[in-house]
């Protein structure tokens, strides 16, 4: 029973929690026992700089009530069982939940089975009442043949310096979390600056806590690298889980919804519950549960979606890309909207130029955002001002903001607006509107594929297509936008005029569209502004 303990998980469940049952229960045991490519001691130690040794990195995202906390709290037991001389870091986003987390931890190992199966490893209630090993809230370890200045188990919240401090194996279980203050109705969501922290603390404070040095899993002769295994909830469409998707492709990823997906090999688990023998195991639970709370929180928390289909503004599949230089009409126009300061938790500043066609088809040729202060605001717009030389550039002229068009007007940058023939003024919203009645005055034109986008304007298409009603993320470049519709002159849907024609070596003739264009862009002969050669 001690060998079955040690090299099968979904046994061990089975052993400590009578509801572990193999669907869905076996896939995560499986995916969280598997360890990284294994090296050989001997390889370890006589070529060593001829391996590439990287970290492991796993991320699981599952519904709720589906017993993932349980399940990796049971394998962290089992792997510090294999090898007690691991160091194991079990983080959170407050010391409190680690300390919970850890209590759980410190449960599995006073299991009388499991004492009794490995009374070599975990410390008897003696040793642990004279202090001969570390047993507290935050610190657990288990008997072991080498010393390390940190314990076996160690509980942190995200606000705790470590220093001086490596781990084996991270285990950050929902660093980002939705706070009363945060919630509603409709969604539950954590705040953008707690989602900045989660990001900032993986990007700067992971690697140097992770062990460099490769350890066994009972095996003495085998090694492992060390790992990363995050544990999340989906809370929104911005969060913590959207950034590992999106920029950590390093990661190996298992989500685990209530329901299967309805693209599952199985066309009999198609939108079936995935814990038949669980307590939302029937349709009929779900739609119970589902009863309870917004299609959004259900999307997100157990359906592990953040885009509920239903209350989406702007459809994925009505978006238009173009490449190249785009057919526009004369010059474009251009609005910024301020935010409120450099904090990673406010609004940013971001503006849009857009040009138009012959046919009042917009086309979005920039869109930038970012957290400036007054003099990065100003170097924004003036340096937008240079490139595109737009025919009107507004800032929206609210609160603080008429502020903001005074500081440009006696930027000394300013009189090369008159240059570059850029007409500039503040935009105040209509009386009674609100950002988001402004925002949903565009759905028509996407709809109909009215404003054409670049690809490579990401952030402009996540902000659009993660848009929804009642939405509380972010919407600065939308914002920015819907105010473009305002600014934008009536299309000319006449051709214009040819200037020459028939000129001597001019076959063509040539247009005021390609005079404005040369003045617009420059020669075809040497590359425009959109990259396109003659």
């Amino acid at each position: 029973m001690r060998w079955w303990c040690l090299n099968d998980l979904f046994f061990m469940c089975q052993v400590l929690f009578p509801d572990v049952v193999e669907e869905p229960h076996g896939d995560i045991c499986r995916f969280m026992e598997e360890e990284g490519p294994p090296i050989s001691l001997h390889d370890y130690e006589n070529n060593r700089a001829g391996l590439t040794i990287a970290p492991d990195y796993k991320l699981e995202v599952g519904s709720r009530k589906i017993l993932k906390t349980s399940i990796k709290q049971a394998w962290l037991v089992q792997t510090g069982l294999k090898n007690p001389n691991l160091r194991f870091l079990l983080l959170s986003n407050t010391i409190t939940n680690a300390r919970i987390d850890l209590s759980m931890v410190r449960a599995l190992l006073m299991n009388p089975v499991l004492r009794m199966l490995f009374c070599d490893i975990i410390p008897t209630d003696e040793e642990i009442a004279k202090k001969k090993t570390k047993w507290s809230e935050e610190e657990v370890c288990l008997k072991r043949t080498e010393d390390y200045p940190e314990p076996t188990y160690t509980a942190a919240g995200l606000k705790k310096t470590l220093t001086m401090r490596h781990y084996n194996i991270i285990v950050p279980d929902d660093i980002v979390v939705a706070k009363l203050d945060t919630m509603s109705a409709e969604e539950i969501r954590p705040s953008a600056g707690d989602v900045e922290k989660a990001i900032g603390y993986d990007q700067t404070q992971f690697m140097g806590l992770l062990e460099e040095k490769p350890t066994h899993r009972g095996d003495p002769k085998i090694l492992y690298p060390s790992r990363i295994m995050s544990l999340n909830n989906r809370w929104g469409d911005c969060d913590y889980v959207d950034y590992l998707l999106r920029y950590r492709p390093e990661y190996k990823v298992l989500i685990v919804p209530i329901v299967h997906p309805k693209d599952h090999p199985a066309p009999s688990k198609r939108c079936q519950p995935v814990w038949p023998a669980g307590p939302m195991g029937t349709l009929a639970d779900l739609e119970r549960i589902f009863a309870t709370m917004s299609s959004y929180i259900a999307s997100t928390q157990y359906l592990c979606n953040p885009t509920d289909p239903a209350e989406q503004v702007f459809r994925k599949e009505w978006i238009k890309y173009y490449l190249g230089r785009p057919p526009i009409v004369g010059r474009p126009v251009a609005m910024m909207d301020l935010g409120l300061s450099q904090d990673k938790s406010a609004c940013y500043t971001a503006t849009v130029v857009v040009g138009q066609d012959e046919k009042g088809c917009w086309y979005v040729l920039d869109a930038v955002r970012d957290h400036l202060d007054t003099k990065g605001q100003k170097d924004m717009f003036f340096s937008l001002c240079e490139v595109w030389k737009p025919r009107v550039f507004c800032m929206e002229d609210v609160l603080f903001q008429d502020k903001m068009l005074d500081a440009v007007r006696e930027d000394p940058r300013y009189h090369m607006l008159l240059d570059w023939e850029v007409s500039f003024y503040g935009e105040q919203p209509l009386k009674g509107e609100s950002k988001d009645q402004r925002i949903e005055y565009l759905q028509p034109r996407v709809r109909n594929q009215m404003i054409v986008f670049k690809r490579e304007h990401t952030e402009l298409i996540s902000e659009l297509t993660r848009y929804r009603r009642g939405y509380s993320g972010i919407k600065d470049l939308i914002d920015a936008l819907a105010y473009i519709a305002r600014l934008m002159p009536p299309p000319e849907c006449a051709a214009k005029a040819q200037v020459f024609k028939d000129e001597a070596g001019i076959e063509d003739g040539i247009l005021y569209d390609d005079i404005e264009n040369i003045l617009l862009y420059g020669d075809d002969s040497e590359q425009d502004i959109f990259g396109c050669v003659a």
